[in-house]
């Protein structure tokens, strides 16, 4: 029995000293890789910063291969912050350590991580020989990689890479984030050739994908695609469509759509009414007052709100003239109304 006890208490001994020392190794690796990682950034942030403000006159010293991955996040962080041609001397420096290629070669054989970072890169960089490549990873099911892709090709050829946008719209695919699509293509360049694009893929797509398509346009403020967009209201038939195009239209200020904007302030649908009365209190006349009047009196609250809204953005209006037209309308839901926008809302004397 007695030996039997004294090799527990080995054992456990034992392993009691196996703890400390893996807990001890592990605290030393932590140690050595965050020590590595200082040197790391002494060296090369310096560099980096000297390259993108005024070019570097002395050569580089070498990129060991442990040192790309934090190259490259340290490499693109400056790139995302930074504006002009500080870009280009940062996209020089890159592509005289070869920065592309190995980047490049990280999409097939990296881990999620390490393609993330790559695919990062190379839209920075707009480095068109990985565009094969990053057609298949857009296509991929994971929402992460997939848009990661395709706000790279965005950069190497926003018109060439917007039909995927398209594609995956079409396909019922839901799943990249709207605020990331909206601030990818607000950066984008060409936003005439961008919103002529969309108009495009808008025109061939069902009524929804063309809804949601149509949103962008008034995010990257697409005044180009605007005579076809004037043409695709004509033509559609859901609500959701109808809305969408009026709010942008309304948004881009279309004068030239005016009449067409007027025509939907009675539409059946309370959702349509309200875009289109939103649109009215941005290119609206002195014209439409009676229109927006007999609008205060809808069923739907929001409406009646935003046609009092509506009321007080129109060109020389008042608020001696709006005192007088909640005088003369019999609805006393109206009356609250406008009462209601008086009181929120700067209108002059």
């Amino acid at each position: 029995m007695l030996p039997l006890i004294i090799g527990i208490a080995f054992g456990i001994l034992g392993l009691n000293i196996l703890t400390v020392l893996g807990v001890g190794l592990l605290r030393w690796r932590l140690w050595h890789r965050n020590r590595n990682h200082l040197a790391f950034l002494n060296t090369w942030r310096p560099l980096l910063m000297q390259q993108a403000l005024e070019g570097l006159s002395t050569p580089l010293p070498p990129l060991h291969p442990q040192d790309l991955i934090a190259f490259l996040n340290l490499w693109n962080y400056l790139h995302d912050s930074l504006r002009g041609n500080a870009i280009e001397q940062l996209n020089q420096l890159a592509f005289s350590l070869h920065i592309p290629e190995q980047a490049q070669h990280m999409l097939s054989r990296g881990r999620m991580r390490e393609k993330l970072i790559a695919i990062h890169t190379l839209g920075n960089l707009a480095w068109r020989p990985a565009w094969d490549q990053l057609v298949q990873m857009a296509l991929e099911d994971s929402p992460v990689l997939s848009f990661s892709a395709f706000r790279a090709m965005m950069h190497i050829s926003p018109l060439a890479a917007l039909p995927l946008l398209g594609d995956h719209l079409r396909e019922g695919k839901a799943n990249w984030s709207r605020a990331k699509l909206s601030g990818t293509l607000s950066k984008v360049g060409n936003s005439g050739q961008l919103a002529d694009a969309l108009i495009e893929e808008a025109l061939k797509s069902p009524e929804p994908v063309a809804a949601e398509l149509v949103r962008y346009i008034g995010v990257i403020h697409g005044v180009g695609a605007l005579p076809k967009l004037r043409i695709l209201l004509g033509l559609a038939h859901s609500t959701e469509l109808q809305a969408a195009c009026l709010s942008v239209l309304g948004d881009l200020n279309d004068f030239y759509s005016l009449d067409m904007i007027r025509s939907y302030c009675t539409h059946p649908e309370w959702v349509v009414r309200l875009q289109a009365v939103q649109a009215l209190g941005k290119v609206g006349l002195d014209d439409d007052i009676a229109l927006l009047t007999g609008c205060l009196q809808d069923s739907s609250w929001w409406v009646r709100y935003r046609a009092a809204l509506a009321l007080g953005n129109l060109p020389g209006m008042t608020s001696a003239r709006l005192l007088g037209l909640r005088g003369i309308i019999p609805a006393p839901e109206a009356e609250q109304m406008i009462d209601f926008v008086m009181g929120r809302q700067e209108i002059a004397a």
